[in-house]
C-alpha cells in the first residue's frame, strides 16, 4: 500500500496505524471466514496504466475492489473500495 493509502485506512478505522487498522477490519471475521480467504474470487486486475483496478468478489470483508497505481514498476494499492 502507498504511504497515502495506508494513512487513509488508520484514519478510517480511528486508529494511529495502518496495521492496527487492518487488526480492526479483520476483528469481526469469524474463524470460518478467516481460514478460508480462498472464498474471495479475486479477478486479475484491469489496467489502465498508472491505474489498474482488481474487482473483489463476495468477500468477508465487505470489500468490492482494490484501485491499485504503478509506482517505479511495482503495483501499490492505492485504494480500498
Amino acid at each position: 500500500m502507498t504511504r497515502i493509502a495506508q494513512n487513509e485506512l488508520a484514519a478510517t478505522y480511528k486508529q494511529d496505524s495502518c496495521r492496527k487498522a487492518v487488526d480492526e477490519l479483520l476483528r469481526p471475521l469469524t474463524a470460518t471466514d478467516r481460514e478460508q480467504p480462498s472464498n474471495t474470487d479475486t479477478r486479475s486486475a484491469e489496467t489502465k496504466p498508472p491505474l489498474g483496478y482488481v474487482d473483489l468478489g463476495d468477500n468477508s470483508l465487505q470489500l468490492s475492489q482494490l484501485v491499485l497505481t504503478e509506482i517505479d514498476g511495482n503495483w501499490l494499492v492505492t485504494q480500498l473500495r
